[in-house]
């Protein structure tokens, strides 16, 4: 009497094959052309940028997170902009506005992966930021105002599925002024 293997195993080994495959593409990654110079002066670690002063960083979509290195205090305000004309990729993608991102509908392991992005409801390779404590946000057009919370890091990030971020290339300038604070 033959056995007949569950379905179960095939579908985990299909989903390992995939995993690995994805991983694979760390290794191979070509980047894309790089962006323009910093549209303002890089962020200086340590500092606290005045009222009315603007700073540059640089996202890099390879890893999950990158920090902005100010001194944020409670109750800060700041804009966030993305300079348009910037590219980035996930892995074997095509290139894409961090703005509009990439729905993943013509990548079938995109597609299954999709809930598990940073934000699952946002294309894939979107920019975005989390204050600690808080939930990951979208930079979209024209930018976004953040109001600091509490002591503690802000990263910003290329939305993607943990740990995949390994096969993504290419890096983008934000922007980040402080605001007055409000009335």
């Amino acid at each position: 009497m033959a056995v007949e293997p569950t379905p179960g195993p095939r579908r985990r080994l299909a989903g390992a094959t995939a995993v690995l495959a994805l991983l694979a593409g760390c290794a191979t990654r070509t980047p894309p052309p790089e962006n323009a110079p910093p549209p303002a002066p890089p962020c200086a670690s340590g500092e606290r940028l005045p009222v009315g002063q603007t700073c540059s960083l640089r996202i890099d979509s390879a890893q999950r997170d990158t920090p902005l290195p100010l001194v944020l205090a409670p109750g800060d305000r700041y804009r966030v902009e993305l300079p348009g004309g910037q590219l980035w990729r996930d892995a074997g993608q095509a290139l894409v506005d961090p703005l509009q991102g990439d729905n993943g509908a013509d990548n079938p392991v995109m597609r299954w992966f999709s809930s598990l992005k940073r934000l699952p409801a946002e294309p894939y390779m979107v920019a975005g930021l989390a204050q600690d404590g808080g939930p990951p946000v979208r930079i979209g057009a024209p930018g976004l105002t953040l109001v600091v919370a509490q002591y503690g890091p802000v990263n910003f990030f290329a939305n993607d599925v943990w740990p995949m971020h390994c096969n993504n290339s290419g890096r983008v300038w934000v922007t980040v002024r402080r605001l007055a604070a409000e009335p």
